[in-house]
């Protein structure tokens, strides 16, 4: 009798709603994670799967206390923007002294809770399309930068063997590997 009490539970049409924002969300945290990946960037797919759900599992779960006991469902909702922020800022790191790098993964991160949240409250189509917007103009974005020549002001990169002063070694080995792992 149990079974049968666990298997409508499972069949009920709400269930089947929470169930394609699951698979919603997973789908756009992907393909944003894949498309990270193939640029060789380290916060990939799974992680982007993992902020994707999470967030919408976040938003979900605020809009159904908010119908149930009473509240508001935006009070999750914020703290999903601050929780992700945090996350996202760890991305974001200071390397050879002047360059930050991470800015465009911490970006994603927030972008990619934005999205699973957007699909935990019920608004779809906007998740969608705003998945399918990224994964285009982020690739035009990344050969229209290719194309722009660089000005003066920005310091190149020291060479791998860092720079003029010789191999690579204790704090210049660092930076290095730091500027390898973040971006």
């Amino acid at each position: 009798m149990r079974a049968i009490e666990i298997l409508n539970t499972m069949v009920d049409l709400d269930n089947f709603e929470f169930v394609a924002k699951v698979i919603l969300a997973a789908v756009c945290g992907s393909v944003l994670g894949f498309e990270r990946k193939l640029h060789t960037r380290h916060i990939g797919m799974k992680t982007n799967f993992l902020i994707c759900t999470g967030s919408m599992l976040f938003a979900d779960l605020g809009l159904e206390l908010a119908r149930s006991v009473g509240g508001d469902a935006s009070r999750v909702t914020g703290q999903i923007v601050t929780g992700v922020g945090f996350l996202g800022a760890g991305a974001i790191m200071r390397a050879d002294g002047a360059n930050i790098v991470g800015l465009t993964s911490a970006a994603v991160v927030w972008v990619n809770a934005a999205i699973g949240a957007a699909i935990g409250l019920g608004f779809y189509a906007q998740a969608f399309y705003f998945t399918l917007i990224i994964l285009i103009v982020m690739p035009l974005l990344h050969l229209f930068e290719q194309k722009i020549p660089k000005p003066d002001f920005f310091p190149d990169p020291p060479d791998e063997g860092g720079g003029s002063s010789g191999p690579a070694t204790g704090a210049n080995k660092n930076k290095i590997v730091a500027k390898r792992v973040i971006e």
